[in-house]
């Protein structure tokens, strides 16, 4: 990324599932590729694995499964032994897409399995910490520490990270943001989505920020905004009022996803490989925009730190 020595860390994430989370992620890392040839990595966090299939399809993820090359098995060595087998590098999956179209983007996956490793590694500092070896938050701790540990090492390959996290509050949606420089926190404009993201704002994002666990910005996306709907837009004036007051601790972004067929369409398997302007058609121009103002903020922080 032109101006840094190293890459940025992207997070998206939101209490409520849904609210597009892993459009905005991979919309933004295609985005970036094709826009500014940026050299870009999705770390998938997910179980359900959305991320991982968009980016390689369903033959080439099962692969990557059945090769042991998730984020799973990378963390399956931790439950076991306490630190990972090899450098999370050696479970990137690499895309080239024949006859060099599209942009291709790399991928950390996720799989099913990721929720019973999560288990595992609670199980093992639980036992570590009744027999006195660690404290009480050791696999909140322990879980950053080898998060941080594995992408620095990523951060000389890539241009920019992407994290698409979990729904909710779990080990691995607290590690991914606290490596983070920007969380995006994609939200609908209306009543269930707003509740979510005043939820993740006061109990987990305020609570990590006040004990140092997180540095990195915050800024609301709004997502499958249907332009012109009354309750989106009543709703998106009062995000940008809870902004405002302060109620939100987090930067309101211009840009917005809006709801479209068109972005649905573009992450089915037969589009891959696709050129950008192909696959995203009408809706192109959208999605530059937010590319647009993130790098802008990833800039800002830059320029803020130096």
């Amino acid at each position: 990324m032109a101006g840094m020595t190293e890459g940025r860390i992207v997070s998206f994430i939101n209490m409520k599932g849904g609210v597009g989370k892993t459009t905005s992620s991979i919309t933004l890392a295609e985005t970036s590729a094709s826009e500014y040839g940026w050299k870009v990595l999705v770390v998938d966090l997910d179980a359900q694995a959305s991320a991982s299939y968009a980016v390689l399809g369903p033959e080439r993820y099962e692969e990557e499964v059945a090769a042991e090359r998730t984020l799973a098995h990378f963390f399956d060595a931790v439950a076991e032994t306490g630190q990972p087998q090899r450098p999370l590098a050696g479970y990137v999956a690499h895309v080239d897409y024949d006859g060099g179209a599209g942009a291709p983007i790399d991928v950390i996956c996720a799989e099913p399995g990721l929720r019973y490793t999560e288990r595992a590694l609670i199980e093992r500092y639980y036992r570590l910490r009744m027999k006195r070896v660690v404290t009480a938050s050791a696999p909140e701790g322990q879980t950053r520490r080898i998060m941080r540990e594995g992408l620095g090492g990523l951060r000389e390959i890539y241009d920019l990270i992407v994290i698409d996290c979990p729904p909710g509050i779990s080990l691995f949606a607290e590690a991914g943001v606290a490596c983070s420089d920007l969380i995006v926190l994609p939200t609908i404009p209306d009543y269930l989505s707003t509740l979510g993201l005043k939820e993740l704002n006061r109990k987990f994002l305020r609570q990590l920020r006040r004990d140092g666990n997180l540095s990195g910005r915050t800024a609301i996306l709004p997502t499958k905004v249907r332009r012109g709907d009354a309750t989106h837009t009543a709703y998106l004036k009062k995000l940008d009022a809870m902004v405002r007051t302060g109620e939100i601790e987090a930067a309101f972004l211009d840009s917005m996803i809006a709801q479209s067929a068109d972005i649905a369409r573009a992450l089915d398997d037969e589009h891959l490989g696709e050129s950008f302007k192909d696959k995203y058609g009408n809706v192109r121009e959208d999605l530059i925009e937010f590319a647009s103002e993130i790098r802008g903020l990833l800039e800002d922080g830059l320029a803020n730190a130096a």
